[in-house]
Order: C-alpha cells, then sequence, then structure tokens
C-alpha cells in the first residue's frame, strides 16, 4: 500500500512538472476582448496583472484601459513612476482608442497638475513612455502620434508599426528607444516633429512609403535625428542611416532639400521589399548569364528573396572560372555550376557581383608535316623548314625543332637549318606540343660542293 501511494504520488509530482511550463504560459499571454471600454481591469486580476508578458486586446479603449496596460508594461500613473509590470509584447491591431475615461498619465509643469486623457483616433502625449514594451501593433486607425508617446522605452523597443493613415509624427515620440533599428513611416505622413527619433542610436534603416514627400519637418530633419536632444544630427550620423523608398523615386529624394542629407537611399517594391541589384561580367559572344532569367548586365533582385544564377558556355567554350562577390566576401562557385548549371541563394541579403570568365574549348592536334622530307645540301647552305600543324584550327599549334647531329646542321626554333660544314646526314625533327606528333626532313652533306646550276 506505501508503495503504491508512494508511486502515485512520484507520478503526480512528474505530471505537474510537465505542465507546469503550460499553466506559465497560459498565466503570461492573454487575449482579450473588450465589449465597453475602460472594463480591461475587470478582465485582468490582480494576481495576473503583473504577470502577463503578451496581451492581444480587441475592442475600444479609452484612458482608464490605457492606464491599466501602462501599469502592466511597468509604468505607473504619475512622472517616474514605476511598478513591477513584465508586459513587453502588446497588439492592439482589432482595438481602437476612444475618448473617455480616467486620465492615463499625470505630470507636473510650472507647478501644475497635467492629466493626460485620451483622443479618438490618437496616441497621446507620453501614452506608453517609460514602459518596459519591446513590440507594439497599433491599432488601424490610427491618425496621429503625440510628444514622447513612446519615448524612453530604451529597455526594448524593438519592434512597431505606424500604419497607413497617421498624418503627425509629433516631437520626441520615439526619443531614446535605442533597441530601435529599423522603422516604417506611412505615405499619408505630412509632419514629422523634431527628436521624433532622437538618441535612438542603434536606428539603421528608415522606410518611407511616399512617392512624393510631402512631409513638414518641425526644426529640420537632422532634429528628428538628432544623435541627443537639441543637437542636431551630424553628417556621420547620416552615413549611418540608410533611406529606403519607392521605386523610381530614388532621384526626387536625393535632389530634395531634406531627405538628401542622407547619403544612403535605396528603393525598394510595394511589399517594403529592399531592392538589390546583381551586376554581371562576361562575354557573351562565349556563353550566356541569367539571373533570375534575366541576361542584362545587371538584374534587379529582391532582399529577402531566392536568386537563381544560370550560365550556359557556347558549344566552343567551357566554364573557367566563376566569383560571385556578396556584402565584403568573394567565393569561388565554379564547382557548382559545372556540376548543376545553375546556382541558388535562397534569401539573397546584399547587392552582388557575379564575374565569368569562358575558355575556348581547345582544338586538339592530330599531326605534323614538313615542307621537305629529304634534302641534298652544299657546305654553306642555310634553309627553312616549314611545319604543317593538323588541323589548321588546332588551339595549340607549337613546335619544338631538334636536330640529330649539330656537327652537321643545326636548326633553330622557327625551323631555320643551318650546315656546320662536317659531312655526314643529320634528322631534323619537328614536334608538337600538343600531343607530341613528329615529323622529319633528313639532311645530306657529302663534303662535296654541289656544282652551281648555269
Amino acid at each position: 500500500m506505501n508503495t503504491f501511494r508512494t508511486s502515485a504520488l512520484r507520478a503526480g509530482f512528474l505530471l505537474f512538472l510537465l505542465l507546469l511550463p503550460l499553466c506559465l504560459h497560459a498565466q503570461s499571454t492573454r487575449t482579450i476582448h473588450l465589449e465597453q471600454a475602460g472594463t480591461l481591469l475587470d478582465s485582468i486580476s490582480d494576481s495576473e496583472k503583473y504577470l502577463i508578458t503578451d496581451l492581444t486586446v480587441t475592442g475600444e479603449l479609452n484612458g482608464t484601459d490605457i492606464r491599466f496596460i501602462r501599469e502592466m508594461a511597468g509604468a505607473g500613473y504619475f512622472e517616474g513612476e514605476r511598478t513591477t509590470g513584465k508586459l513587453t509584447v502588446l497588439d492592439m491591431s482589432g482595438a481602437s482608442i476612444i475618448k473617455g475615461g480616467n486620465s492615463y498619465y499625470s505630470y507636473e509643469l510650472d507647478e501644475q497638475d497635467c492629466l493626460l486623457k485620451t483622443e479618438d483616433n490618437i496616441i497621446g502625449e507620453s501614452m506608453f513612455m517609460e514602459s518596459c514594451l519591446a513590440s507594439v501593433i497599433l491599432p488601424d486607425f490610427i491618425t496621429k502620434i503625440e510628444a514622447r508617446a513612446f519615448s524612453k522605452l530604451h529597455n526594448g523597443l524593438t519592434s512597431i508599426n505606424i500604419p497607413e493613415g497617421v498624418g503627425i509624427l509629433e516631437q520626441g515620440a520615439f526619443y531614446d528607444c535605442s533597441a530601435l533599428t529599423s522603422i516604417r513611416l506611412p505615405s499619408t505622413l505630412t509632419y514629422l516633429g523634431d527628436t521624433a527619433f532622437a538618441a535612438c542610436t542603434n536606428l539603421r534603416h528608415v522606410r518611407y512609403n511616399s512617392r512624393l514627400s510631402r512631409v513638414v519637418f518641425g526644426g529640420g530633419i537632422r532634429l528628428v535625428f538628432s544623435n541627443s536632444y537639441g543637437r542636431p544630427a551630424t553628417d556621420k550620423r547620416f552615413d549611418e542611416l540608410v533611406l529606403y523608398v519607392p521605386e523610381g523615386c530614388m532621384g526626387a529624394y536625393r535632389s530634395h532639400s531634406e531627405w538628401k542629407v542622407f547619403k544612403n537611399i535605396r528603393e525598394m517594391d510595394a511589399d517594403w521589399n529592399t531592392i538589390l541589384w546583381a551586376a554581371c561580367s562576361y562575354d557573351p559572344d562565349k556563353g550566356i548569364v541569367r539571373i533570375n532569367g534575366e541576361t542584362a548586365d545587371s538584374a534587379r533582385i529582391i532582399e529577402n528573396k531566392p536568386v537563381t544564377i544560370e550560365i550556359a558556355p557556347n558549344k566552343e567554350c567551357r566554364i573557367e572560372k566563376v566569383l560571385l562577390t556578396d556584402f565584403n566576401s568573394t567565393r569561388d562557385i565554379t564547382g557548382e555550376i559545372i556540376a548543376n548549371g545553375r546556382y541558388t541563394i535562397d534569401t539573397v541579403k546584399s547587392d552582388l557581383s557575379l564575374k565569368v570568365t569562358f575558355s575556348e574549348i581547345p582544338i586538339p592536334v592530330t599531326g605534323i608535316s614538313l615542307s621537305e622530307t629529304e634534302l641534298f645540301v652544299d657546305r654553306d647552305s642555310t634553309f627553312l623548314l616549314t611545319a604543317t600543324v593538323y588541323p589548321l584550327n588546332a588551339s595549340d599549334r607549337r613546335v619544338r625543332w631538334q636536330s640529330s647531329d649539330t656537327a652537321v646542321a643545326v636548326v633553330d626554333t622557327a625551323g631555320k637549318v643551318t650546315m656546320q660544314g662536317r659531312p655526314g646526314t643529320a634528322t631534323i625533327t619537328a614536334t608538337t606540343v600538343d600531343g607530341g606528333y613528329t615529323a622529319v626532313c633528313k639532311v645530306t652533306f657529302s663534303g662535296v660542293s654541289l656544282p652551281v646550276p648555269v
């Protein structure tokens, strides 16, 4: 009986350990729909309020709900106040912010208490300031993001969407969001306040989905991306940033009075994907190079999409070497191309440079003949033997010459034979470098001068 009880207890304990992660996950992730604004606090108990890390909320949100969310995300009601909240992921894509409810934040200005309340479709002033949010999806119908709404989320804001429809981004909206590396600006944007992205020290990519910029800059673009509060961004800062604009608009932005400070401007497609280019260097008379089916000297490719390189030499040629360069590295892909006829990059990350070298397929030598096969010569004779290599279009037509007796006759590298004065016979041999084929001419000097013809 005791043995049975002990085994049951052990089994129960093991089951508890197996279910514990599921229970903790259930506590840390919640999806809530509000039938009425101001009731979020009724849907989340006090015991779980500060344990939830991932919240999806739909329905209407007012000031009372926003204050509750702030507290869940580690930010208190009063300026500088903190809570133990752990909320880092907030999805409000199915929600809307409306006017009403209690104030969500309070701070003192000129000895006066400022109580901030929600307005319809607006991310209000300081709404999520100093919280621990890392990922935020905003409601679809937001039209304005007010001052300091997401400022000082320096502990981790890495992802946020700014929906199409937002027209105004006020000063300091994302001030000191140092973990933010990329931002997308909607085509509807008309005003970008100074210091909106100040002190976002790791921000590197700015995507702006507008074919014609109508943005008014509060204080100028250098203040929008300033390195520290109140100090305009330097040229060095704009060397670090890359601006992505719709395809075909690069020239307009390079000449724009404000946007031109970006040294690096790239184009993107309708899905916000960066347009990259693959440059090809090869001899089109010797073969064809295709990148994603295109045979131009440069091909349009898309970041994070696959790229297929196909190389086909002409029948008289072969692939000698293929070098592929991306980022700052170059690799030899000759083997893969020769084996498969193609090379695929699953997800391209940068511009590409392709250098293809073709070489002609060598035509082998099949034989050789000499202009003379036997000669009887005088003491001082000098003459030229002509070698014919077959076929006539053989790739390597080089010939090596040799005399069997240099005391009788010598031969130079061009086939010129010179008698040396000693009677006898010397065999002059011509040998092809390719294949080692030979042809000979027997040269005889008897020691008697031949009569000179009259």
